[in-house]
């Protein structure tokens, strides 16, 4: 879970018993269960909210995620939606 956290890639090898075709799977059954749950009550796809997730952040929603807490997940997204429509998530 660790190297999960920090890179963002599930492992895969006969010796974790994860083939690549498995990591995908769950990686996109994860992506579709945060747009369903998540994402979709602030009017966001995944890309959406990524465009505005800072790289550093990642582990940190990483670690929320394995922990099933998607209560961050609301919070940046609100804060996402909040800006893209007021117009500041835009500025530089």
């Amino acid at each position: 879970m660790d190297r999960f956290v920090e890179s963002g890639s599930i492992v895969t090898g006969e010796a974790f018993g994860v083939t690549e075709a498995q990591a995908r799977v769950v990686e996109a059954g994860f992506v579709k269960t945060m747009e369903r749950d998540v994402f979709s009550h602030y009017g966001l796809t995944h890309s959406d909210w990524m465009d505005h997730v800072d790289p550093a952040d990642l582990p940190t929603f990483r670690r929320a995620a394995i922990k099933g807490d998607f209560s961050i997940f609301h919070q940046h997204a609100a804060q996402v939606a909040k800006a893209r429509k007021d117009g500041s998530a835009f500025e530089d």
